[in-house]
């Protein structure tokens, strides 16, 4: 944990990762605070965290820093579920043979009555064990529980938000669309994100189907979107214009890495980010 006045005077060497909680107000603060890694040659790691709300500052250090981020959304519920279970079939594995008399009768009990594989069985058991009894879903637009972001795509540009409503009320019905948030489109215009009730998220798919030239998908990963100005809402207006939903766009510069909501590459040609970050 460091001030910036740390950041401008201390020279420590191999400092491996930093992380930046927030966007600073300017980009002479962001460079000295992601410079005390990845220096005399060496390689690092700069994070920086932000909400949806700052994304305008991020592009104002990432355009003026001459540095390239990559935006990565925030881990899913799933990501980290995986991660723990990791940790979890390491620890048993370490776990002394000794106590597999003790609990080898309730053991073959459960397995016998569950009608469940050993496997599946064993998959529930690591799942308890790092305080999982179900997954939710979590939008990558918004972070919004319970929310699931679809990419839909209909084989021409996609100018507005209002564009995006009119081509889901071909297969959707109306009053179902009120549940729609945050269409924002893609950087190259050929298709929008939005979010919708993760309960909601086959209905959608199933439902663009039936209609011609139209594509919907759940989203694994944020692609590249255009940026929305930061008084203003999107050009399809009312509730769809709200800036609470902005995405994060993505892009790999050469060189360093710097992050923008996530792991980045920091680039630029003859600037001192011209190394990994």
């Amino acid at each position: 944990v460091a001030t910036n006045v740390a950041a401008r005077g201390l020279d420590i060497n191999d400092v491996q990762l930093i992380i930046q909680c927030e966007p600073p107000r300017d980009v002479e603060a962001y460079i000295h605070r992601s410079g005390r890694t990845g220096r005399a040659g060496n390689t690092g790691v700069a994070v920086m965290l932000f909400e949806p709300r700052y994304k305008f500052n991020v592009n104002r250090i990432e355009r003026e820093s001459g540095v390239k981020f990559e935006h990565i959304s925030a881990p899913q519920p799933t990501d980290v579920a995986q991660s723990a279970g990791t940790e979890a079939a390491e620890a048993i594995s370490s776990v002394s043979d000794s106590v597999i008399p003790v609990f080898r009768e309730q053991a073959e009990q459960l397995l016998n009555s569950s009608g469940m594989s050993a496997v599946d069985l064993l998959a529930k058991a690591l799942a308890k064990a790092v305080g999982y009894t179900d997954i939710k879903k979590r939008s990558l637009l918004s972070s919004m529980d319970n929310h699931t972001t679809l990419l839909l795509q209909t084989g021409r540009s996609v100018y507005a938000a209002g564009f995006v409503l009119s081509t889901l009320k071909r297969f959707m019905p109306e009053e179902r669309l009120a549940d729609v948030k945050g269409i924002t489109i893609t950087a190259d215009g050929t298709g929008a994100v939005f979010d919708v009730p993760s309960a909601e998220v086959e209905d959608y798919i199933q439902g663009a189907q039936n209609a011609a030239m139209v594509t919907v998908e759940e989203v694994k990963q944020l692609p590249p979107l255009q940026e929305r100005e930061q008084s203003g809402g999107s050009r399809g207006g009312g509730r769809f214009g709200n800036r609470r939903f902005s995405g994060g766009g993505g892009g790999r510069g050469g060189g360093g890495r710097g992050f923008g909501g996530g792991r980045g590459r920091g680039g630029g040609g003859g600037n001192r980010f011209n190394k990994r970050y």
